[in-house]
């Protein structure tokens, strides 16, 4: 029987940090990477109670109200390479495995790219695991040039919100 899709987008709360942290670990335990590395990796991606004073979380939930998609986003200082203003980086952009391909990372990533310009930010930043970057670049983010390899995550992807 398939799943139903996105019922509702909401902001998240600091009661929601349980739920937000179940999808990002069913998440990150779906990514094409050895198991010890996923099972190590999770604790620092994990959200806490603190990151919500300087984080948005925006939360897709099923008809049953059960959350099945996260996109996190803090302020981050102007991107060097784009002379912009002050950009938001999408902290985050998680969705059950099950629910994957049915357009719920798109509907967040619009609600995410909304939620920075509605705040003033001129574009939104992406550090994306390398099987992702074909999303993003889908939804109009472009390559950032890796300048110093050792201080410059190698998949980062911009997309300019003002254009």
């Amino acid at each position: 029987m398939e799943k139903a899709c996105v019922t509702s987008i909401r902001k998240g709360a600091l009661e929601d940090i349980d739920q937000i942290n179940q999808v990002l670990e069913q998440a990150v335990m779906s990514w094409d990477l050895p198991e010890r590395v996923k099972r190590l990796a999770i604790p620092s991606y994990r959200y806490h109670a603190y990151d919500m004073n300087s984080m948005s979380f925006y939360l897709a939930e099923n008809a049953s109200g059960e959350v099945i998609g996260v996109a996190a986003l803090e302020a981050i200082p102007s991107l060097e390479d784009q002379k912009s203003s002050p950009s938001m980086l999408l902290h985050g952009l998680y969705v059950l495995p099950e629910y994957h391909h049915r357009g719920i990372g798109r509907q967040l990533l619009s609600v995410a790219e909304a939620h920075a310009q509605q705040e003033g930010f001129s574009g939104l930043m992406v550090k994306a695991q390398p099987e992702a970057k074909a999303f993003f670049s889908r939804n109009g983010y472009k390559e950032l040039a890796v300048e110093d390899a050792r201080k410059d995550y190698q998949y980062r992807l911009w997309k300019s919100l003002t254009d």
